[in-house]
Parts: structure tokens; sequence; C-alpha cells
């Protein structure tokens, strides 16, 4: 486990280091990433009443994985079904335990895995859109646009 922890801090700090041009996401997933791992071994050993936070990542932890396994993540409601919660209490322990609405978390794994295929150069901004749940290229572009702070076509030529 601590040779995991140090691999990944190993990969934050040259992430870092070369600021590329989505490094703040980049980072922010990992992040999450070692949360969601911490959380899964602190459950293993604790017992389901002991810690708010805990209790928390466990029943939202169904929905994260959906949104990072499904190429078009599933809506709140969907998400909250499959965690067995109303969306008003699903949309608190998510928030409460990731740190940001389901919504901003769904939107940044869509963008970050529509900017990898946006670097492979092997779709266009119409098949990524498509591909990754946006309603058509400007709407991606404008989205990728908030959260990257440049064009789809400048993030492809700063590679």
């Amino acid at each position: 486990e601590r040779r995991e922890i140090a691999l990944v801090a190993r990969k934050l700090l040259r992430i870092y280091n070369r600021k590329s041009p989505n490094w703040r996401t980049h980072c922010w997933l990992m992040i999450h990433e070692l949360i969601l791992r911490a959380s899964e071994r602190v459950a293993a050993f604790a017992q389901p009443e002991t810690s708010g936070f805990n209790a928390g990542m466990n029943r939202i932890q169904k929905a994260v994985s959906l949104v990072r396994t499904s190429p078009v993540p599933p809506s709140l409601g969907d998400a909250a079904q499959a965690c067995s919660l109303s969306v008003s209490r699903f949309s608190c322990l998510f928030h409460s335990a990731m740190g940001v609405s389901y919504g901003q978390f769904a939107l940044r794994v869509r963008l970050t895995n529509a900017a990898n295929d946006v670097r492979t150069g092997i779709y266009t901004l119409n098949e990524i859109a498509e591909r990754h749940g946006f309603c058509d290229a400007s709407s991606f572009c404008h989205a990728f646009r908030k959260v990257y702070r440049c064009t789809p076509n400048e993030f492809r030529a700063r590679k």
C-alpha cells in the first residue's frame, strides 16, 4: 500500500512539475482516486457505522465507479438510485465526501476522458462530443474551455 501511494505521489509531483495543460484536473482525479482507495481499505477494517466519512464514501462508491467506467455518466437520479438513496440525500453525501457536487465531478471525469481523445487526434470534435455525452461540438468546446482554459485545438497543439 505504501508503494502504491508513493508511486501516485511521484506521478503527482511529475505532473505538477511539467504543468501540462490539464495538470490540475489530472491531479484532482488522482487525489480523489486515492481517497476512494483509502476509504475502501478503511471500510475493510472498520465497522460500518464507525465514521461518517467512511459511511458516506461507502454509500456513494457505486456511483463514482459508474461515472468512471461509463462513457456517458448516469444522471443524478440514476446515480442516486444505484446507491439506493434519495436524490437529495445522495447529493448531500456526495458533496460532503468528495468536496464537489455530483455534476461537477461527472463533468470533470467526462472532460478528462474527452481530453485524452483530443490529445490522440483520432476523432473529430463532433465525434468526441458525441462519445462523451455532449449535445454538439459547440457545447463540448464551451465546457472544455471553462475547465482547461483553452480550446480543444489549442490543447491538441500543446502536446
